[in-house]
């Protein structure tokens, strides 16, 4: 299945959220998505190895990775590229949560399963005072 912005706009209409989103990180998403189906459907061809795709030019300008003289699908294992699609999904994590909860979940969360479980880190949850 091939993700695009079409799709992304329904998954968001879906759950009453259209148009709640922050637009650069539904553009992000939409670069990583590009990326995913460039490289899921790769189909390696006797071409130009400096002939990129504009997916991967796009992804690889925002992750700012210069493309350089090799193959475009070498050019995506660069351990940037990984970090860079981490930091969107992680973006779009927050935004689903951000716009998708009523405002008072976490405190019933926090209530039924406690501040750890809330709030995950090395710090101690913070004290309502």
């Amino acid at each position: 299945m091939t993700l695009h912005s079409e799709k992304l706009s329904a998954f968001f209409a879906f759950f009453g959220l259209k148009d709640r989103q922050t637009p650069e990180i539904s553009r992000r998403a939409l670069l990583l998505a590009g990326l995913r189906n460039r490289l899921s459907h790769h189909w390696p061809e006797m071409r130009d190895m400096r002939d990129y795709p504009i997916e991967v030019t796009n992804a690889l300008n925002d992750a700012r990775i210069e493309p350089v003289n090799t193959s475009w699908a070498a050019q995506c294992s660069d351990v940037r590229l990984a970090e860079w699609a981490a930091d969107i999904v992680r973006a779009f994590v927050d935004e689903w949560w951000r716009i998708g909860r009523d405002p008072g979940e976490f405190d019933r969360l926090q209530w039924v399963f406690g501040p750890d479980w809330v709030y995950p880190s090395e710090e101690p949850a913070p004290s309502k005072s």
